[in-house]
């Protein structure tokens, strides 16, 4: 088989997998007996199996476990194998050219020249095709091992229930009933626990089946780290002159990294997970054993048939039965085989067993350290994007270039963190390379960025990406700081993404819609009169309440007007609909995170702004920010519906916490913009701001208050009837957090202003109202939670100094920091 066969072999199979999703979702995977699951009828305790219904989604799925588990781990295996024996060949044609150069040196650098090595544009795209099929393979996997472990989960967990319920019903009856019905309650409750632990080897056997592990092996990772394809494309890059042939040769070389990057971090995941990867592919794959199987063998015990020692070793592995052979005969000499030839009666041979050996697995560090070490080398051909034009193309080419520069730092923070764990050694060369691919990659992200903005300055378009996609644009450059606030270059590249997640904006759609609403909320005929039309009115009737007067008493204006208002509300009822769709199309595409946080990029760069004075700049900016927390809103909500749940609690903890950062931000933006603006049509759209800012910040505090209340009161149930404690929502290093920003908005919005102030709206004292019982509530759990002091005292002495101080302005702050709960803290902290 040769390489070209063994891809388009691997093709059929992805292909087919790929039939088998249009086909229709499949179920997972379960034996027919859980399918058939016994089940108790009333007082008489019938037990019934029902019979299994093969439908076509079993179908679609059986076909999808067979190409999982058997056609993909095999296919790989042969490309293995014939890669190998490429490699070789190669090696060997290399040889006496290698030889030969040995002894011709290089002139300018005294070094033996070597031959550079061309790759066909067809071995190119075998390459780019086989890395695609890996990365499609290991999706495949990853999502069918985490769909088939919770349904195990889920089974497992629906077996126990089955048990509590049985024994709490039949709790008395089994202790004090009459022998035959005694014996069977026994009997089910045995049958009962037999599944409880029939669903236990389930899990085990899966979880040690060939679908836990990467199907890329260290051998064909390697193999592909040293083809010589990307010495290649490197070369044709830079030396390449027509743009279109250098473009390819780009596009190329990125295709290829970002396939080998993301089946790296995919690789990297798994190791996270504990799971290796192999040092060859599997030569061969069995099927995964059933309870059929395990029955027929207990069975065949049991009948006092010969079977296959089972070895008792500890580190014997479940899939141990389904690996036993017939072992070859030992090796003897001339004399034995001569004795073996007489003709004696045969007997029947043994059946030893075969131990199971478990896949030899590689140090999965060592790859990814190389392949940051090769995608260092790449960094400084990818950062050109002049040939790259117009615009459009030049930020597809950014949006694939970026998210190759965040998979290789995720792998790079994730190797720091796995060294200062201390669970492998340190390996030699990390820091240097490590170092090495940060400054490159600092290097090649700011020649990108400064690429990017001189195109949207000189075309003045935006990018032709969809909304989702600008949003992670967005992220990845915030992610990389290339996005400063205050910075000019920043604001222009942000504004340019933004209006493309955000189309309405530019259209103005968002204030024509305030407008009109403002309009149809009044119902003044006098607000729908045209500019001329209302001059001349002014002019013949004067003052505004005896024009009112006029429309309202004459039937002709007054019926064309109402006609104006009803279009207007139409205009309106449609622009909302819109938004509300776009929005909602947004907080399905991206996650909840990404709204966050790009939720706090838009704070952020608002707050620098108004600092600065700088009004006209952030026009798109707030906008932007109100889309942003709707499209969270309607993120949570659709999650809801997805799933089925509806929670008093909307966010976790961590959500709240940066949600809650972002707005202590945004309150005073939305404050200082009312305050500018004249009584008119302007003010009217500022109060809409704030009303919206409020109701946001209202509901983060009332969750936030509902986590730490849920905590309070489980607190008073264990003092007063020794409830076991459950453990909390949150964290110390969140409550910190929240503890901060508590003190910031009560330092902008210091208690006694209200009573101050005249011009406090209600929504206002309503969030005052928040934050005092959120402060106050935070004073509960420093008194009376035990495990937060637990936390404090295994910190070291830095961290409880700098606890102490956060704490004790957030009280201070509120004015709620008395002699008692200054000294609670300062015990809380200092106490051993």
């Amino acid at each position: 088989m040769n390489f070209p066969s063994s891809i388009a072999k691997l093709n059929k199979v992805a292909q087919r997998l790929r039939q088998i999703h249009r086909a229709g979702p499949t179920k997972p995977l379960g034996d027919a007996t859980a399918e058939a699951r016994r089940r108790l009828g009333g007082t008489a305790l019938l037990l019934t199996r029902q019979k299994h219904h093969v439908t076509s989604s079993s179908h679609s799925l059986a076909d999808q476990q067979k190409l999982l588990f058997r056609a993909i781990p095999i296919g790989l295996s042969q490309m293995e194998r014939h890669l190998v024996a490429h490699d070789r060949r190669e090696r060997r044609k290399r040889a006496p050219l290698l030889e030969q150069t040995n002894t011709t040196t290089d002139t300018s650098t005294g070094l033996p020249s070597v031959p550079p090595v061309r790759c066909t544009p067809q071995f190119i795209k075998s390459i780019r095709l086989l890395l695609q099929l890996l990365n499609f393979f290991e999706d495949e996997r990853v999502v069918f091992y985490n769909r088939q472990v919770a349904y195990l989960k889920e089974k497992q967990n629906r077996s126990l229930e089955r048990y509590r319920d049985f024994t709490e019903e039949f709790r008395i009856p089994l202790a004090r009933g009459t022998g035959e019905e005694r014996q069977e309650l026994k009997e089910v409750k045995d049958r009962l626990q037999q599944e409880i632990q029939l669903d236990k080897e389930d899990l085990a056997l899966f979880e040690q089946s060939i679908v836990t592990r990467p199907f890329i092996s260290a051998r064909m990772w390697r193999y592909v780290l040293n083809q010589p394809v990307w010495e290649t494309l490197t070369h044709r890059v830079a030396t390449s002159r027509e743009e279109t042939e250098r473009k390819e040769a780009a596009l190329q070389l990125l295709s290829l990294s970002g396939a080998l990057v993301r089946l790296s971090l995919g690789a990297l995941n798994a190791y996270v997970n504990g799971q290796e990867i192999n040092r060859h592919s599997p030569r061969f794959v069995v099927s995964l054993p059933s309870r059929k199987y395990r029955q027929i063998k207990k069975e065949k015990e049991e009948a006092g048939e010969t079977a296959p020692e089972v070895l008792s070793d500890a580190s014997s592995d479940v899939l141990f039965d389904m690996l036993a052979e017939t072992s070859p005969a030992p090796a003897q000499g001339k004399k034995g085989n001569a004795a073996a030839v007489t003709p004696h009666k045969k007997t029947k041979r043994k059946v030893h067993q075969l131990a199971y050996i478990p896949p030899r697995t590689t140090d999965t560090q060592n790859l990814l350290l190389d392949t940051i070490a090769l995608q260092s080398h790449m960094f400084p051909f990818l950062s050109v994007t002049e040939p790259f034009q117009p615009i459009g193309h030049a930020t597809l080419y950014c949006e694939e270039l970026l998210r190759l520069f965040i998979s290789v730092q995720k792998i790079a923070s994730t190797l720091l963190v796995l060294q200062g764990q201390g669970s492998t050694p340190v390996h030699p060369s990390l820091h240097q390379v490590l170092k090495q691919m940060e400054s490159v990659l600092i290097k090649a992200s700011t020649e990108l960025k400064a690429n990017l903005f001189v195109q949207i300055s000189e075309t003045e378009k935006v990018p032709s990406l969809p909304p989702a996609r600008s949003a992670r644009v967005i992220l990845d450059l915030d992610s990389l700081q290339l996005i400063r606030p205050g910075e000019k270059e920043s604001l222009v590249i942000l504004n340019c993404f933004l209006l493309h997640v955000f189309p309405q904006i530019k259209t103005q759609t968002l204030s024509a819609m305030r407008g009109k609403a403002e309009h149809t909320t009044f119902g003044s005929l006098y607000d729908f009169t045209t500019k001329a039309h209302r001059g001349k009115l002014r002019k013949t009737h004067g003052s505004r309440q005896k024009t009112e007067a006029y429309l309202s008493g004459t039937i002709i204006q007054q019926t064309r007007l109402q006609q104006r208002m009803v279009r207007a509300a139409l205009r309106q009822q449609y622009a909302d609909r819109v938004v509300r769709e776009k929005n909602e199309l947004l907080g399905q595409q991206l996650s909840r995170y990404e709204l966050i946080s790009l939720f706090q990029i838009l704070t952020v760069y608002l707050t620098v702004l108004e600092e600065k004075g700088a009004h006209s700049e952030d026009a798109f900016l707030l906008p932007a920010a109100l889309h942003t927390m709707e499209a969270i809103l309607l993120n949570k909500y659709l999650e809801e519906v997805d799933q089925g749940e509806s929670e008093e609690v909307l966010f976790l903890m961590t959500d709240l916490i940066k949600l809650w950062s972002a707005l202590v931000l945004l309150i005073p933006v939305v404050e200082r913009r009312e305050a500018l603006h004249r009584p008119g049509s302007h003010s009217n759209a500022a109060r809409q701001e704030r009303a919206i800012v409020n109701f946001m910040s209202g509901l983060v505090l009332s969750n936030v208050n509902g986590i730490l209340a849920e905590r309070v009161e489980a607190l008073s149930r264990h003092q007063s009837s020794s409830e076991p404690l459950p453990l909390h929502r949150f964290s110390l290093r969140q409550l910190e957090q929240l503890a901060r920003c508590l003190f910031e908005y009560n330092m902008q919005h210091p208690p006694g202003a209200n009573a101050l102030s005249n011009r406090v709206s209600q929504d206002s004292s309503a969030i005052r109202k928040q934050v005092d019982a959120a402060v106050s509530q935070l004073g509960e759990l420093l008194l009376h939670d035990r495990q937060i002091k637990r936390e404090i005292q295994r910190m070291p002495l830095e961290q409880r100094q700098s606890m102490e101080f956060c704490f004790s302005e957030c009280f201070r702050a509120a004015e709620k920091l008395d002699p008692i709960t200054k000294e609670i803290i300062e015990k809380l902290c200092y106490a051993v």
